[in-house]
């Protein structure tokens, strides 16, 4: 009748630089030795959270530009914003290095923009933020009543009452 031994074997393989694979081989007397299926050691790099592009400064209600990632190492990439730059909210669907215009909508008041990056089981890294400021768009004051002239003779003063406001 056969006979099952289930003792583990530990090996220590060491540091790795580079995916590795490996297998035991178990050889018991005369027999032919036998080989376990091949185990696939995955070796990351660190994660490296890169930068993202620079600030920028739109009108209410404006698309921004495009947000770029450069300089990671990671194979996730997660897009977050704040309206404080405290408090951060994922931004669904923003798995690329790129975050389009529609991706972040029309804005009327700052934001905030950052990246989480990952890399296997190495950890999440952070970007800097960057920051999107809204400018409110200026309200112009009218101008004086409209006048009627011949031609040939010269205006009156023209005025005009500004009243201007955004930030």
């Amino acid at each position: 009748f056969p006979v099952t031994i289930q003792t583990p074997i530990t090996n220590t393989i060491g540091a790795l630089n580079t995916t590795t694979y490996i297998r035991a081989q178990l050889s018991w007397g005369n027999c032919p030795n036998a080989f376990s299926t091949i185990t696939t050691l995955t070796v990351y790099n660190f994660s490296i959270a890169g930068s993202v592009s620079s600030n920028q400064t739109i009108c209410s209600g404006a698309l921004p530009d495009t947000l770029f990632l450069n300089g990671y190492v990671g194979n996730y990439i997660s897009w977050a914003y704040s309206d404080n730059g405290i408090n951060w909210y994922p931004i669904s669907n923003s798995n690329s290095p790129v975050l389009l215009p529609s991706q972040m909508g029309s804005l009327n008041n700052n934001r905030y923009y950052r990246v989480y990056v990952g890399n296997g089981p190495c950890g999440q890294q952070i970007t800097n933020s960057i920051l999107i400021t809204v400018n409110l768009p200026p309200t112009v004051g009218t101008a004086n009543a409209s006048q009627w002239l011949c031609i040939g003779t010269t205006q009156s003063n023209l005025s005009l009452i500004a009243i201007v406001t955004g930030k």
